[in-house]
């Protein structure tokens, strides 16, 4: 159902002559660390590589290699930048030495959904964005299709967690950048490592758990380790990107350009509300399986808010002293979340 409404709203957009334009059959590598099964993986991936390859006539067609097969995640963006991969499932917070700014995502604290979110990301990161100009053109990459996590919670395999105070001395997985920051402020001891790993660390008691997104506890195999779960807090999110070589993206015609962005912003945006009612439902089947759900109270809330609000000012910081505009994005990141809500 998904990708027939996905193929009708691409037909609106896109002539026929458009697909009639691409001359020669190519075959694009595409570089995922997400399993196969994955929600993202299903919900954007596979419909966009489909609904181009049927507007270009069967001309563009690819050739997807999930679950780190080509490596791994934190190699996504050097794959696409050297060819070894034409696209490339890129998450900045695992690449935080070149795209730092899109690490905006990462920070705690912002109530916004991931439609919202979505939807604010690609108009900083596609076309004059200050995303796309700052940071991919220079990286030689370029955004086709995004998703933003829901808000990030703390899982924990048997730590009891009733209040904020509770996270004082947990060892929980976090993907780095502002994550790290945000740990550090409420007492968290964070550990690197990817989404991955995340179950084998829980496993092993190498960590206690993890800052995560609740659709990634399913994905890679954690439903069974967690014990404890917040709901309602926001330790951060992330931007998730598909992006494809500027390089390769320039031998296309501009016919073919304009099928792959427009069916990369397509899905995004039709994938941004199944992420948000997974979620939901999620939180519902942890709670029927004896998972404890812990909302933090009001004072609570407040008190983090404050802590959040001075980490983003901390991280807009650190990025201009290095050069960075980093309180020019952090400016328009409100902005952008303003007009999408």
């Amino acid at each position: 159902m998904k990708n027939s409404i996905l193929k009708t709203m691409l037909s609106a957009s896109i002539s026929l002559g458009a697909a009639q334009a691409v001359l020669a059959q190519e075959t694009l590598r595409f570089a995922d660390s997400l399993p196969a099964t994955h929600l993202f993986t299903r919900e954007v991936a596979l419909p966009w590589m489909e609904a181009v390859t049927e507007a270009t006539g069967g001309e563009v067609t690819f050739e997807h290699y999930p679950a780190q097969q080509l490596g791994s995640a934190r190699d996504m963006l050097s794959l696409a930048q050297t060819g070894v991969a034409d696209l490339a499932f890129v998450v900045p917070i695992y690449t935080t030495d070149e795209l730092p700014l899109s690490g905006i995502y990462d920070l705690p604290g912002g109530p916004f959904t991931s439609c919202e979110g979505v939807e604010a990301f690609l108009d900083l990161a596609t076309g004059d964005g200050i995303l796309a100009r700052e940071e991919y053109e220079p990286n030689g990459v370029r955004v086709l299709m995004a998703v933003v996590q829901p808000p990030f919670q703390v899982f924990t395999a048997s730590r009891p967690i009733a209040s904020i105070h509770d996270l004082e001395g947990l060892k929980l997985r976090s993907a780095g950048g502002a994550q790290d920051m945000t740990a550090s402020a409420l007492g968290i001891v964070p550990v690197m490592i990817t989404a991955p790993e995340t179950a084998e660390a829980i496993s092993r008691g190498t960590i206690d758990g993890a800052i995560l997104a609740s659709v990634s506890v399913e994905a890679y195999g954690m439903t069974d380790l967690i014990q404890y779960a917040t709901d309602g807090a926001n330790f951060g999110s992330a931007a998730l990107t598909w992006s494809i070589s500027e390089e390769r993206f320039q031998s296309f015609s501009p016919e073919v350009q304009e099928i792959m962005v427009q069916a990369g912003r397509d899905v995004s945006m039709a994938a941004c509300q199944t992420i948000e009612n997974d979620v939901a439902a999620a939180v519902d089947t942890w709670r029927d399986n004896g998972v404890t759900i812990v909302e933090f109270p009001a004072d609570e809330q407040a008190e983090m808010t404050a802590m959040f609000d001075e980490i983003g000012r901390e991280w807009a910081q650190a990025l201009d002293e290095r050069g960075r505009p980093g309180s020019e994005v952090l400016e328009a990141f409100h902005a952008a979340l303003e007009a999408a809500q």
